[in-house]
């Protein structure tokens, strides 16, 4: 599996790619009334990339830099099933040809990749945060866990159901490195090798807060954001994880130049 987290600023968009068409999870950002993420970054990246479907599209919860970009791509490209938290009625539910709610429980494997949504359990939750579908993306015997915003609410919500399940090599940064997550019991049970965070350059919100990075660099896990390293693809192998950020891989001069 090659999983790409987009750099859509500060908000989220994740590509998952196998054999088959590909799964999105969120789509980033509005910008204003004209002008989206989804438009602007994910829709040219499907593109180049030669992709006219998604097998699934996954909105994590409504928040408007997780779905704000989500309505332009449900209407450039065929989208076989939207999972999502969105409450009745919600627009975007409208624009897809199947919709339904993502649950813990809900499984299905890809060309021998597995996919499982571990919450939420119910939607009794009134916080959209802890509402985000939270997904496990398994293949050789590696897993990555996308977790959107949810806070430590939810992340002891799924340490009490099955702590085993959040076991992952690879952890997206919860809440883009937020102080209300990555709570010090979560990364004990997921013990990740990697950690990618999902974030905006100097964005309002100052994150990744400096005592979430603390926590992650006692793991130790390699720190990877999409601010300073651009989008990471991660790759689930057999042989292994790699991960690696865009500017590295595609460094340009100005790139050196002060931050």
């Amino acid at each position: 599996a090659w999983i790409i987290t987009l750099d859509v600023g500060h908000g989220l968009a994740v590509l998952v790619r196998t054999a088959s068409p590909p799964l999105l999870y969120d789509a980033g950002p509005a910008f204003g009334a004209a002008s989206d993420s989804g438009e602007r970054v994910v829709a040219p990246l499907l593109r180049a990339q030669g992709i006219e479907e998604l097998a699934a599209f996954v909105v994590s919860h409504e928040a408007a830099d997780h779905a704000g970009g989500a309505a332009s791509v449900l209407q450039n490209f065929e989208v076989g099933v939207l999972l999502s938290s969105l409450p009745d009625r919600h627009p975007l539910l409208a624009l897809a040809p199947a919709a339904r709610r993502c649950a813990a429980g809900q499984r299905w494997n890809w060309d021998g990749v597995a996919f499982a949504i571990l919450h939420p359990e119910n939607l009794r939750e009134r916080k959209a945060n802890n509402l985000s579908c939270v997904l496990k993306v398994s293949a050789g015997g590696r897993a990555m866990l996308l977790t959107a915003d949810i806070e430590r609410p939810a992340e002891a919500a799924l340490l009490a159901r099955d702590r085993a399940a959040v076991r992952s090599d690879v952890l997206l940064v919860p809440h883009h490195g937020s102080r209300t997550s990555s709570s010090a019991e979560f990364l004990a049970a997921v013990r990740p090798e990697f950690a990618v965070v999902p974030a905006g350059y100097r964005n309002r919100f100052g994150h990744p807060h400096p005592s979430v990075l603390e926590r992650y660099a006692l793991l130790p896990a390699t720190i990877l954001r999409t601010d300073r390293d651009g989008a990471v693809t991660v790759r689930l192998a057999p042989s292994g994880v790699r991960a690696e950020g865009e500017r590295r891989l595609r460094r340009r001069y100005w790139h050196n130049a002060p931050a």
